[in-house]
């Protein structure tokens, strides 16, 4: 019973630094966002200042790497599966592969 509640702790308290570091990522880059939104406000009303142009492309490249990070962390996930007419998957042998228990 100790050991099952210690599993089940240690569970929850992995799942939870899981969400607080995703809230955190997503938080960066909507401040990211935000700003780069400020910079694009300002210069259509204003021109920028070559420290603001800085800032501005800092902030750009920023949000790319994330952007990239991103869109490799959801590609990295993606598993490719090849199936036969009936929709049962197969190897690259060819044969059906017999799903776990």
């Amino acid at each position: 019973m100790l050991i099952s509640a210690i599993i089940i702790y240690r569970f929850f308290a992995v799942l939870l630094v899981t969400v607080m570091f995703f809230r955190k990522e997503t938080r960066k880059m909507e401040d990211i966002i935000k700003k780069v939104n400020e910079f694009s406000k300002l210069a259509r009303e204003r021109e920028l200042t070559e420290e603001e142009k800085k800032e501005r492309e800092k902030y750009r490249k920023m949000y790319i790497e994330k952007f990239k990070e991103s869109v490799r962390g959801h590609l990295d996930s993606i598993k490719v599966v090849r199936v036969d007419d009936d929709g049962n998957p197969i190897g690259d042998d060819g044969n059906v592969i017999e799903p776990e228990a």
